[in-house]
């Protein structure tokens, strides 16, 4: 077993809830109460009652103690754990040595039926006990797995994979999850022509995140479709989530939105900066507006700005998921390796782009995080499409 694999079974048994620990341990107890039987049998001397109910409690209780101590991978306790279990154990055999009682066949018999008993009842006991653990752990995480499908489900569902076009813009996005669930969303919203384009990147991973990020997409969805006068999304969003998110929880936030002409409005919210390619010059710009991210403060106001999108420029949003995956050596991926990808995929689909930065990425270094990307083209107006609109 490696290291990160030792580290989540840790994990595990940390998580455990106390009646489970109990009925393992136990079984532990029962396990090696077996070997202070199956050592007394190989003692030719008379053992009476109370010496024999001791060396079966004594390594009883130090299997136990080292059951429990590797499991929690608490190691600097092993140390002297081990030094005083050699010193009892000495100290047992010295007692035991000190009394040569003379053993006749009657008495062997006796002490041989008792130990041999002891050893069954250990045994059986043992097993019933980790039969019984299994069994409710095993309910225990079946349960829990069942319910991870689903939320991977519905987060399969509110973040789809995007991929349209309109009469001016092409659009891309994609989310890869860390594990079963994500905390990433990608999200394009479109109204009488306009559209808004945003990611957001919950703190943290798995169900709670992805429940962050459901909350977060309802509330932009909801304050799009009221849009209320003197009043700015992401204030709004954060007065939202700030009441509901854990004081260890935030959400980065970045988008872009266009309501006609050449200028898209943006900002983000301590999120990685916005790359803006510029067909007219071929240079990637990094886009940014110093926000403080979603949730940190609950009366916080996110000034935006604009930028001139001319034909054949591209906007890419990414999460840090891209940027922060590190080799061997400790080195990240870099947003500079990420604008060079979308630099050189200027005359590429949008999705051949995602593809080539995801691939690029993987062979760079483990993920760890949620990585999701969001393309924008906007398209000469020679080869604008003329096909119907792709449903989101």
């Amino acid at each position: 077993m490696n290291w990160k694999s030792w580290i989540g079974t840790a994990a595990f048994w940390r998580s455990l809830p106390a009646s489970s620990s109990l009925v393992f341990f136990a079984g532990v107890f029962f396990l090696f109460g077996s070997l202070g039987f199956i050592l007394d049998i190989r003692n030719p001397q008379e053992t009476t009652a109370g010496e024999l109910t001791i060396n079966v409690v004594v390594r009883s209780f130090f299997g136990v103690c080292w059951a429990f101590f590797g499991v929690r991978r608490m190691f600097k306790f092993m140390i002297p754990l081990a030094a005083v279990q050699v010193l009892i154990l000495w100290l047992l055999v010295r007692v035991s040595q000190g009394r040569n009682l003379p053993v006749d066949a009657g008495t062997l018999q006796d002490k041989l039926r008792v130990d041999t008993t002891g050893i069954l009842i250990c045994v059986f006991g043992a097993y019933a006990l980790f039969l019984l653990f299994f069994q409710r752990e095993g309910t225990r995480f079946f349960a829990a797995h069942t319910e991870i499908r689903l939320a991977a489900e519905i987060h399969r569902s509110l973040v789809p994979e995007l991929s349209f076009q309109t009469s001016e813009f092409d659009f891309f996005g994609v989310s890869f999850p860390s594990g079963s669930v994500g905390g990433d969303l990608v999200d394009v919203i479109r109204d009488h022509g306009c559209w808004f384009a945003y990611v957001a990147d919950v703190s943290g991973h798995g169900v709670p995140a992805g429940v962050v990020m459901s909350m977060t997409k309802s509330a932009v969805h909801t304050w799009l479709a009221s849009r209320p006068q003197h009043s700015d999304l992401l204030t709004d969003i954060n007065s939202v989530l700030k009441p509901l998110l854990m004081s260890n929880m935030f959400v980065t936030f970045a988008y872009a939105a266009w309501d006609g002409g050449l200028d898209l409005a943006f900002s983000s919210a301590g999120h990685v900066p916005l790359l803006h390619y510029r067909a007219s010059d071929g240079s990637v710009q990094q886009c940014s507006v110093p926000n403080l991210p979603l949730g940190i403060l609950l009366n916080q106001h996110f000034p935006s700005s604009t930028l001139r999108f001319e034909y054949g420029d591209v906007l890419a949003i990414v999460s840090d998921g891209f940027t922060e995956t590190f080799d061997s050596e400790g080195r990240e991926f870099g947003l500079d390796a990420i604008s060079k990808i979308v630099q050189n995929g200027r005359d590429k689909d949008l999705k051949q782009i995602s593809a080539e930065m995801r691939e690029r990425v993987r062979k760079y270094g483990q993920q760890k995080d949620d990585q999701t990307i969001l393309l924008v083209r906007r398209l000469p107006v020679a080869v604008l499409n003329s096909t119907p609109l792709a449903r989101r």
